[in-house]
């Protein structure tokens, strides 16, 4: 038995590196670029260009559909490479069906909007289209963690490397497209480690890729609910004030993806090892008192790295913005605060909710609070601009953590 433990624990910590060597190049990546682009575009031409990295985000986060979580259990109990591989074309089915609808729904907005909003609107699109045939869902579910590491890698390198040597002053749509084709690499490179060749085509078929979105609906709505006002609140933002105030928004919100990514990949890891051994089945005192340990230790990660942030946050505001002044400092260090909420938040939601099977109670949860948030949105944003909307986000994750708290305890 302590063979075993001794066992999964070396695979935990192998896995962990590679997921944070992959989902960290995600909140390294901004980390790098945002200040060169503050340099040479302008604080207003990133605001811009923030505006469609943000409504690119929340277009591919409907087209992932939280496949790398539900699905898991699915693929967990197929033997046959084949079978997972089948299993992954009815998914990128299923990804067809709803880019054909987001399409007809962009392109009507279309209508409505000229000049660069227009072209932001047609970018994202071409970023969802990239993000049909993207893999790492799979290999995150499958537990490959290794191969979802060098995909993730090497498209954020090759996309830094030519925003480097391609961007120059004025070129705010050539931004936002090498923005938007790290989506194209990661379908490239996560497809050359597939050997779909294994796919019987002949059992593709649309019903079970209509199956699957049926199966799937409760787990993306909760997390929908749960993304909706941290992309669709600066999108807000964006689009009812100065392109500056978005530009601020996104450039501090590196510190935010940043903190919370040092431990999005742990509780992947934890989350895949807990459904492949699974725990769930334990009596619920040893599984209460597995979860307590995990968040409280993914929480202190989380902890020492936010407080080091809020101590040096003049020196934080200098790299990324140049110079400093209060309005920096004071979204720096809330920026700093919210990653504990959220850390806290998704521990609970994936180790207890998710496991579980309570999506429900999530969906209610974070539903209400994105509600408020998003009816908040527009009068905070006009009257507080980016330091408004960042003490709302923060709130709002307060907020969620005392329901998804609260309604754990009633359950229980």
């Amino acid at each position: 038995m302590g063979f075993k433990f001794h066992g999964f624990f070396m695979k935990l910590n192998i896995n962990y590196f590679y997921v944070m060597a992959g989902q960290g190049s995600n909140y390294v990546f901004p980390v790098l670029i945002y200040p060169i682009l503050i340099l040479k575009l302008g604080m207003e031409s990133f605001g811009w260009i923030s505006l469609g990295v943000i409504i690119s985000q929340f277009l591919i986060l409907i087209i992932e559909y939280g496949f790398g979580y539900f699905s898991a259990k699915d693929i967990s109990c197929m033997a046959r490479e084949d079978e997972k591989l089948q299993y992954y074309m009815d998914v990128v089915f299923s990804k067809v069906i709803i880019l054909t609808f987001l399409s007809i729904i962009l392109l009507f907005l279309g209508f409505f909007f000229e000049g660069f909003a227009r072209s932001i609107l047609v970018i994202s699109l071409l970023g969802c289209v990239f993000s049909v045939l993207n893999p790492s869902w799979f290999f995150q579910a499958n537990a490959e963690f290794k191969k979802l590491a060098i995909v993730s890698l090497s498209s954020r390198i090759v996309t830094a490397f030519l925003i480097f040597i391609m961007i120059d002053d004025g070129d705010l749509l050539k931004a936002l497209f090498l923005f938007v084709m790290q989506y194209a690499f990661l379908s490239c490179f996560g497809l050359f480690f597939m050997n779909l060749s294994m796919v019987r085509w002949r059992s593709l078929s649309i019903n079970k890729s209509i199956i699957l979105l049926k199966n799937g609906l409760p787990f993306f709505l909760s997390t929908l609910a749960t993304s909706i006002y941290t992309l669709m609140t600066p999108i807000i933002l964006g689009f009812s004030i100065h392109k500056g105030e978005i530009g601020i928004y996104n450039a501090v919100s590196v510190i935010k993806q940043g903190l919370s990514g040092v431990v999005a990949p742990l509780i992947q890891v934890v989350y895949s090892q807990m459904i492949n051994l699974k725990v769930f089945l334990m009596s619920r005192d040893d599984y209460e008192i597995i979860i307590r340990k995990k968040i409280l230790i993914i929480f202190f990660i989380v902890f020492v790295p936010a407080l080091l942030v809020i101590i040096f946050s003049k020196q934080v505001s200098q790299y990324i913005f140049g110079s400093y002044n209060a309005g920096f400092i004071y979204a720096i260090q809330v920026t700093a605060i919210t990653p504990l909420f959220i850390v806290f938040n998704s521990s609970l939601s994936t180790f207890v909710y998710l496991v579980l099977g309570k999506t429900n109670i999530m969906l209610r949860c974070t539903g209400v609070c994105s509600l408020i948030c998003l009816i908040m949105a527009y009068p905070v944003s006009v009257m507080y601009g980016a330091n408004g909307i960042i003490t709302l986000l923060l709130s709002v994750e307060i907020f969620v953590g005392l329901l998804l708290l609260l309604f754990y305890l009633k359950f229980r």
